[in-house]
């Protein structure tokens, strides 16, 4: 199972204009594929990318160099994002200029593209039992995980255990994604509180 989560903040730089019209990830062998297209509004040339990955957070960092004599142009931007292990990133796209065409110096735009990419196996442990479900004190996850993670809708991670009963009377009302470890598998689940 694949879900796709976007979250949208833009925010527009006058002197050097630049903006994401569109992106999608897509399966390939070996990884998956992020597809970005971007539009200059003042003339631009691009120079390249860089993905800085941090934990579940990839940066990928789209590199331009502004010269203001170019015409609009549109920009087609495929990028291997080797993910290795099934479970939740986040990618933001910066956008990023170079004043001497040979580094990215600065960011332009805080244009932030934030994807949140849950991808199962499809050897994925069968979990016979995950509940109750809406659940207000505890719940129960049959078989037994290695370990157990629930993250919050902002992707932050709220509690970690270990063992088949796990008590969630902490948690605030809402939904959150359970993420069950096994030792060949990670099976991820939506869990709903209600006090």
């Amino acid at each position: 199972m694949k879900t796709l989560v976007l979250l949208f903040c833009t925010t527009f730089a006058a002197a050097q204009s630049i903006t994401i019209t569109s992106y999608e990830i897509s399966e390939v062998p070996g990884g998956q594929n992020l597809h970005v297209e971007t539009v200059s509004f003042n003339g631009a040339s691009y120079l390249g990318y860089t993905i800085i990955p941090d934990g579940a957070l990839l940066r990928v960092k789209l590199c331009y160099s502004f010269n203001q004599t170019l015409p609009v142009l549109t920009f087609s931007h495929d990028i291997p994002l080797e993910l290795t292990l099934p479970g939740e990133y986040q990618i933001s796209l910066e956008m990023w200029n170079s004043v001497d065409q040979q580094q990215c110096d600065y960011e332009i735009m805080s244009d932030s593209e934030l994807i949140v990419y849950l991808d199962t196996p499809e050897n994925q442990e069968e979990v016979v039992f995950f509940g109750p479900n809406p659940a207000s004190t505890s719940i129960t996850v049959q078989p037994q995980p290695l370990l157990l993670e629930v993250f919050d809708v902002h992707g932050k991670k709220v509690l970690t255990n270990t063992g088949q009963n796990f008590d969630i009377a902490q948690l605030a009302n809402g939904v959150y994604l359970a993420k069950l470890h096994y030792a060949r598998s990670i099976a991820v689940r939506k869990l709903l509180i209600r006090h």
